[in-house]
């Protein structure tokens, strides 16, 4: 299997966070590895919690959580989502209107400029597709009392580790802290391995917006940032582009909620990240 995949214009790392990829792939074709697209860049990190505090990270869990453990404060927030809320593994197709309903309401709360609110066939297609996956679990929150479906997660299982690939909350019922319902069902269903070497992966340090969810696992769900590098390789006209636009970056986050605007600005805040570390 190859070590890259193709994403959003760019090949990406396609191994574990704790893998560096073999870089020597890409002195191949580009397009190959990309399946036929045209990557503008390619991007990876290495040096996995390195120990240190650098300015890109993973958002982990690799302590087995316990509940006693926090104060009591936090400890009355997840008992009030686990007072409100059932949380269990269910087949996506079994509730995928209430599922289409949840995640286009939840879209409507992001930023323009990342929003994907969905059409009926294409969150079905959706659905079918991690259906269909092995490697997925799928996780859906109700209510105890009305039995409506209140939230819902999506765990992609590896070998030594998950990855925490969406989460969503229905807004208008986050008052019965159902995301701290279901990390919490996730989290005690994932201890024993957790205490084995395994951990919990929330992704990347996220630069296209704005989120607190990670800031949320770190502060009630004992995440932690596995501090690593960034590093990108572009092509050489695109580097010739973000060495022409860098020094206006600043100018150019006026204009953010132009989509295309937007993307430049993630790829100059990649770049202003490298250039931080060196």
């Amino acid at each position: 299997m190859s070590d890259w995949k193709y994403y959003n214009h760019a090949l990406v790392s396609n191994t574990a966070p704790h893998v560096t990829p073999d870089i020597g792939q890409l002195k191949q074709n580009w397009t190959k590895l990309a399946g036929g697209a045209k990557p503008l860049l390619a991007r990876y990190t290495d040096d996995f919690d390195c120990g240190k505090e650098t300015n890109w990270w993973y958002v982990i869990c690799d302590t087995p959580f316990n509940i006693k453990n926090i104060n009591s404060k936090k400890r009355n927030v997840i008992n009030n989502g686990n007072k409100h809320c059932d949380v269990f593994i269910a087949n996506p197709i079994d509730y995928e209107n209430e599922l289409l309903s949840l995640n286009n309401e939840a879209q409507k709360t992001y930023d323009k400029t990342t929003r994907q609110v969905s059409s009926k066939g294409d969150f079905h297609n959706y659905l079918e597709q991690l259906q269909k996956d092995d490697s997925i679990e799928f996780y859906v929150c109700v209510l105890k009392d009305t039995k409506e479906c209140a939230g819902y997660a999506v765990v992609r299982k590896y070998a030594s580790y998950c990855v925490l690939q969406s989460q969503k909350a229905k807004p208008s019922l986050e008052k019965y802290q159902t995301n701290a319902a279901l990390l919490n069902y996730i989290l005690e269903r994932y201890n024993d391995r957790i205490s084995q070497g395994y951990y919990i992966c929330d992704g990347e340090r996220n630069i296209s917006h704005d989120t607190h969810f990670q800031d949320y696992l770190e502060k009630y769900f004992g995440f932690r940032k596995a501090y690593c590098k960034l590093r990108v390789i572009y092509k050489t006209s695109i580097r010739i582009v973000v060495n022409i636009l860098y020094p206006f970056r600043g100018l150019l986050k006026r204009f953010e909620s132009i989509k295309l605007i937007h993307n430049i600005n993630g790829v100059l805040k990649m770049e202003e990240c490298i250039r931080e570390n060196e």
